[in-house]
């Protein structure tokens, strides 16, 4: 016998108090799948992230670096997690004493839109000032993508 899903999720917005559901009738539909009985309903707050369009500029710039340096797009986004957004963490042996720290890279998924910015811009220093690899500032880039619709983005977020 399957297993019948317990969790549905909906996105939407609160206007002057009022909840609106996106694809609300699609959401309604999938409750059939459900078993009978009560349910939990809440809101939260939906998380801020980065845009596809935000995403697809950082790739680029990791695309120009690549082609740059020899190494891929995916060692060049490490690369730079680790220059540019590790943060220490430490482990303490209760019983000895002892302590061992790490630089550990923040995954660009949890920044906030502003710090992905800031962070993207500082990609895009470092690789002009460093490695003399030229990248379009975000705006000239979204002009020179005025087509770009984010259908065939397939970079990782994180």
């Amino acid at each position: 016998m399957a297993k019948q899903p317990s969790k549905k999720t909906a996105t939407g917005f609160l206007k002057s108090g009022s909840l609106q559901l996106r694809n609300r009738q699609a959401f309604v539909d999938s409750l059939h799948d459900m078993a009978d009985g009560d349910v939990v309903v809440s809101v939260e707050k939906a998380e801020v992230c980065r845009s596809s369009q935000q995403n697809s500029y950082y790739w680029s710039i990791l695309e120009r670096v690549a082609d740059a340096t020899g190494m891929t797009a995916l060692d060049a986004h490490a690369w730079f997690k680790s220059r540019f957004l590790s943060r220490p963490m430490v482990f303490a042996n209760k019983d000895t004493g002892q302590v061992e720290e790490q630089q550990v890279p923040v995954s660009t998924r949890s920044l906030p839109p502003s710090d992905f910015f800031d962070y993207t811009e500082e990609v895009r220093v470092f690789a002009a000032e460093f490695l003399n690899v030229s990248c379009e500032t975000p705006n000239r880039w979204l002009r020179n993508n005025r087509d770009w619709n984010g259908l065939n983005n397939n970079k990782p977020m994180g």
